[in-house]
Parts: structure tokens; sequence; C-alpha cells
């Protein structure tokens, strides 16, 4: 009984492997050639083929750009409008254009960010200092007013209560 239950399952898996295998071997092997226009040749068995406009056929798909097209006229990718080699540089230089903003944004929002946040922590640090120095000059100067004054007062007979005499 459970022999007959595992042959059975391995017959079950073989036979949906077979079909698949089936399924995939049709697609691969499509016969483009019998549509007629550039519509249902791009719609025929979904990527596998394209259409020369300058022979008005439609050629299986032989890699990722096609060999069976004298010209740059070809359409690929349900697209009967824009010729494919206009996918063929768009697509990449707008690829590109993506990476560079984002490398843009990247750099603008990491490493300018921890600049400035150094920048700002030296500048903090110089207004700091001249602060500090401004109030020590400021005290000396003061020290010097004081002791004028007071030599001023001992010129001429004035005392204040807070003097040190």
């Amino acid at each position: 009984m459970v022999v007959v239950m595992v042959c059975l399952k391995v017959s079950v898996a073989s036979a949906l492997l077979i079909s698949f295998l089936n399924a995939v071997d049709l697609g691969a092997s499509a016969n483009c050639t019998v549509m007629t226009n550039c519509k249902t040749c791009l719609d025929y068995n979904e990527t596998k083929c394209f259409w020369c406009s300058s022979t008005e056929k439609c050629i299986k798909m032989g890699g990722i750009l096609p060999k069976g097209c004298k010209s740059i006229d070809w359409r690929y990718f349900d697209n009967c409008t824009v010729a494919g080699y206009v996918w063929v540089i768009v697509l990449p230089v707008l690829g590109f254009l993506i990476l560079v903003a984002l490398g843009c944004c990247f750099y603008c929002c990491c490493c300018t960010c921890q600049q400035n946040a150094l920048r700002q922590d030296a500048e903090e640090k110089k207004f700091r200092d001249k602060k500090k120095q401004m109030r020590h000059e400021h005290a000396e100067r003061r020290a010097q007013r004081e002791e004028k004054a007071f030599e001023i007062r001992q010129k001429y007979g004035i005392s204040r209560k807070d003097d040190p005499v």
C-alpha cells in the first residue's frame, strides 16, 4: 500500500514536471514569424518576439538586443510607438541619473550634516573662548580704572569707606 502511494506521488510529480517543461519548451520554441503586425507580434508569447519595422516581420528574440533586424528600427516590450533602441539608451541613462541623485542625497544628508555639526561645535568653542577673553580683558580694565581712581582720590585726599588704607 505504501509502495503504491509512493509510486503514485512520484508519477504525479513527474507528470507535473513534464507538463511544466513542455510549457517552457513551447515558450522557448515560439514561432514568431506567423505574426503579421506589430501589436500581435508583441502580444504573442510575452517577450519572446520583437517587431522589425524596416522589414515588417516578427522575429524571435535571440538575447537582450534583437539580432535579426538589419536596421535599428525595432519594437519591443508591448510598445509599437517607441523604437526599442530608444529604450536601450533611455533606461540605462535614467537608472544612472537615479543612482547619482541617490548618491547626492546620501552625501548631503549624511556627510554634510556631520561636517556642519563639527563646524558648529568649533564655532561654539571659538565663541566661548572669545567671550572668556572679553570677560578677562574687561576685568583687567576695571581693575586699572579702580587703581587710577584710588590714586586720584589719594592725591586729593578724598577717601571712600571701601578704599584700602
